[in-house]
This record gives C-alpha cells, structure tokens and sequence, in this order.
C-alpha cells in the first residue's frame, strides 16, 4: 500500500493528509500558524533519489515555522532551510510551480514548471521606432495588460514576430511587435522600408 502525505492550508490552519490507494483519505494533524509565514511545507511526493534532501527541507521549514524569529535556532533553520532549498534546485527539483497558489505548490521537476523553463529572447522597437532593443516577453506583456483588468488579442505574423494588441477605448487600440531576432527586427524599422527609385 503506497501512501502520499499532501499538505492543505486553509486560512491560518495547516492540516496534512495522508492518502492511500484505496483513494481514501485521513487527516493526520491540524497545527493553528496563524503567525507563521514561510515557503513549503511538505513536499507531496518524493520519489526520487532526490527525497532525502528535499526530506532534509521540509524538516528544517518545519523547525523554522516553529521557532521565534528572533532564536538562534529558528535563524540557523531558516538559513538551512535555503541553503537547501538552492541544493534542491541544482538537482532539478523545485518548490512550484511559481505562478500556482501557495496550496497548489508541491515539489516538481524544476523544468515541469512553465515558469522556469529558458525563454525565448526576444527584440521590439524603441519608443521612437528608431532602433531595436531586447525586451521581454509577448507572455509578460500580455501578463502585464492583464494585471491592469485589460484582455490582449495575439496575432502571428509569417515573420515569426509576434503582435499583442490592447483596446484602449475609442475604437484605438495599442500594438507591440515583438521579434525572434534583432535582424527581424532592425528589417522592420521605418528607416529599413525601402523607397521605390520612381519616387525620387
């Protein structure tokens, strides 16, 4: 019989579960940490060599929750604790995935989590349309619209470039171009667009 050990936070309570392979579940403890404020607290599955370290984590968080700030033991658990928790990293294993909330978060592979794996680099023009520059992301700029309650619409250029674009009301809308290269890129700008000789 294989058991998982989950852990759920609701409110200021943590209760951990144990589940087993009759799909049956029990609460195994409640601990009230209505003050504490700290990273992971169990991991939910361990299957890898990696379990002794990350074992080693949650064990050093838990004394960490469980000591004053202010102790020498809760500060030597603390920093054990992330010391750790970097170890964990370079071994591939992380606390995530980072944009789930704190409850949705369990241990995975680090290249699982969309959020961590290598980005693309990507080129858009300057605010004159004079020049290139690297910038960040089509997906962080529409994250970003979407934190100020804007809907962006993408469109795929045969290019490879990428548009998002923002109602702005009036019937205006705001466009980015974001591109793959910077020779894509410097290709686009007004200075490169060729002038046919008939009109000289």
């Amino acid at each position: 019989m294989r058991t998982i050990l989950a852990l759920f936070i609701s409110g200021a309570a943590i209760v951990n579960v144990a589940c087993t392979d009759n799909g049956k579940s029990k609460a195994l403890t409640v601990q009230d940490n209505s003050t504490a404020s700290a990273p992971p607290q169990v991991v939910k599955s361990t299957t890898s060599d990696a379990s002794p370290l990350l074992q080693e984590i949650d064990k050093a968080n838990s004394k960490c929750r469980d000591t004053p700030g202010d102790v020498a033991d809760g500060i030597a658990a603390c920093e054990k604790r992330d010391r750790l928790m970097q170890e964990a990293e370079k071994a591939g294993w992380c606390w995530g995935p980072q944009e789930a909330f704190g409850y949705e978060q369990h241990w995975i592979r680090c290249s699982d989590d969309p959020a961590r794996r290598p980005k693309h680099q990507w080129f858009a023009h300057d605010l004159n349309h004079a020049s290139c520059m690297k910038s960040p992301s089509p997906a962080d700029k529409i994250r970003e619209v979407q934190e100020f309650g804007q809907i962006a619409k993408t469109n795929d250029l045969p290019s490879g470039a990428v548009e998002v674009e923002v109602d702005i009301g009036n019937g205006r809308s705001q466009v980015w171009t974001f591109y793959h290269t910077p020779e894509s890129c410097e290709a686009s700008l007004p200075r490169s667009q060729k002038i046919d000789g008939k009109y000289e």
